[in-house]
């Protein structure tokens, strides 16, 4: 919240419109929204959440929409997150030194990795992978990119978290042995 209050100040924008303007159109990410309500339309799949009182149920029923906020509750696609991760690391939303900075360990995650600025750190088979992921009622996503490499990653899941985790471990150590062997 903080974070989002000085890009306001700073900006003299919404933080939602600062998204579309300076995140979203600069990345070419076309089928995203700041907030967790689609636009009509959209092309979406619906989340779905156990913590319904009758079970599996969208995770509008439970949770209200429109919670897009500097700590998470945006909408995007695969296609949007991989346009996303490769403005980033090209320095179309943020400097190269910018980057490094974000993509440089701050010291031990609980996990047994790293952290940087908003950046998970990893060793994945002897290849550095950053990103971030998150998680609501319904909702599991990471995003993973592998600097040097015109690899990214983008796992979505419609299920409660950890869902993502389960198929991020096994397709990172994919993609880190394909690195390994087209070098």
């Amino acid at each position: 919240a903080l974070a989002g209050a000085i890009v306001e100040v700073a900006s003299g924008e919404s933080y939602p419109d600062y998204l579309r303007a300076h995140v979203f159109a600069a990345a070419g990410m076309k089928d995203s929204s700041p907030n967790n309500a689609p636009d009509p339309g959209a092309r979406l799949v619906t989340p779905y959440t156990h913590l319904g009182p009758q079970g599996p149920v969208a995770d509008w029923q439970v949770a209200p929409a429109d919670l897009g906020s500097p700590a998470g509750g945006a909408i995007s696609t695969a296609a949007d997150l991989v346009r996303f991760a490769a403005a980033l690391a090209s320095g179309k939303l943020v400097s190269s030194a910018m980057f490094r900075e974000m993509t440089t360990a701050r010291g031990n995650a609980p996990w047994g990795g790293g952290y940087g600025l908003a950046m998970e750190i990893d060793d994945v088979d002897g290849q550095t992978v950053v990103g971030h992921g998150g998680g609501f009622p319904g909702v599991s996503t990471h995003l993973y990119l592998l600097p040097g490499t015109p690899y990214s990653l983008v796992v979505l899941s419609n299920q409660d978290p950890p869902a993502d985790a389960y198929a991020s471990t096994r397709l990172l150590a994919l993609l880190a042995e394909k690195v390994r062997r087209d070098r």
